[in-house]
């Protein structure tokens, strides 16, 4: 791997453009593709593990509200994220977690019966 090669990948990974990346660099397009190609070739999930193509059971999916990495965690930014642990404060859902190989699924149940959790994803601190 050159150094422009991995040049190449920095620059994409603060823009995700081919052509602000091949702007920047100097260089042509159709070599940060080929780079970037062979970079995401290089960095394929092994699907092999997965028993769902990696989004769980197929009568649970209406309920998947969100699917994370099992190395990495939640993107509590995400607004599906913020939304599925309201609901859950609120009591209104279940959370639960499954996986299918490398992901982690985040299911969001209904309750039949309200029962309000209030506070659960706020941090305690002890004194």
């Amino acid at each position: 791997m050159s150094d422009l090669d991995n040049d190449i990948r920095s620059e994409y990974a603060k823009h995700n453009s081919l052509f602000k990346t091949a702007r920047n660099l100097g260089i042509s397009v159709d070599y940060v593709l080929r780079v970037v190609n062979s970079t995401q070739e290089e960095t394929k999930l092994d699907l092999s593990g997965c028993q769902f193509e990696g989004l769980g059971d197929p009568d649970k999916r209406r309920y998947l509200v969100a699917r994370s990495l099992a190395n990495s965690s939640w993107d509590n930014s995400l607004p599906e994220v913020a939304d599925a642990r309201a609901k859950f404060e609120a009591g209104t859902h279940v959370m639960a977690i499954g996986r299918d190989g490398p992901y982690l699924l985040m299911y969001l149940f209904p309750r039949a019966v309200t029962k309000p959790q209030p506070n659960y994803f706020t941090p305690t601190v002890e004194a």
